[in-house]
């Protein structure tokens, strides 16, 4: 393997497994053979690579936020929840990653919300604050956050046999327009 790219490819593999099996459902040996790579080629072993996962989703998090103020003064707050609910769907394993956590996923992995969330989060409330006045910040960040992991994870239920995905285009329109709608009956007045 050579450099960053290889090494960035081992990443995303390490992602996929992490978001389908989880962290401990997941060995060094299993991201070396995805990824073809000799178990020790595998840059910083399973544990380095969360970390490295957490790390850049971090990064494009706190990235993708930086841009907010600017898409909110040249649009209003439904751009915002476009340009957050774009980012978040392309990001749909990091999320998978996320949720595995919160169900006691990686818990030999001290300290992962306090370096990798709660930067994450703080920066999430000092942009929506300086937005227009919502009725309630943290319902309004809570609501979003849990439609976008019930749809990442579940898709939307319906009376078919197989719910709609999040990799299905007319769900995500759907989906989209739905929290749009929400956005209207809880937003600013």
């Amino acid at each position: 393997m050579a450099g960053e790219d290889g090494d960035c490819g081992v990443l995303d593999v390490a992602l996929r497994l992490f978001a389908n099996l989880g962290y401990d459902g997941t060995t060094t040996e299993m991201i070396a053979a995805a990824a073809g790579v000799r178990p020790e080629e595998v840059p910083g072993g399973r544990n380095g690579l969360y970390h490295a996962m957490l790390r850049r989703f971090q990064d494009q998090q706190l990235a993708v936020f930086d841009q907010v103020p600017e898409i909110s003064a040249e649009g209003d707050l439904h751009d915002v929840l476009d340009h957050l609910l774009d980012f978040y769907l392309d990001h749909r394993l990091e999320l998978m990653v996320w949720q595995h956590r919160g169900l006691s996923d990686a818990t030999d992995i001290a300290g992962a919300e306090r370096d990798y969330r709660t930067p994450v989060t703080e920066r999430l409330f000092e942009v929506v604050a300086a937005l227009e006045k919502l009725p309630d910040p943290e319902m309004w960040i809570s609501v979003v956050t849990w439609s976008l992991t019930g749809f990442v994870s579940g898709g939307i239920i319906t009376q078919d046999a197989e719910p709609a995905d999040a990799d299905d285009y007319r769900a995500r329109r759907r989906f989209r327009a739905f929290m749009h709608k929400m956005m209207e009956a809880v937003g600013p007045r």
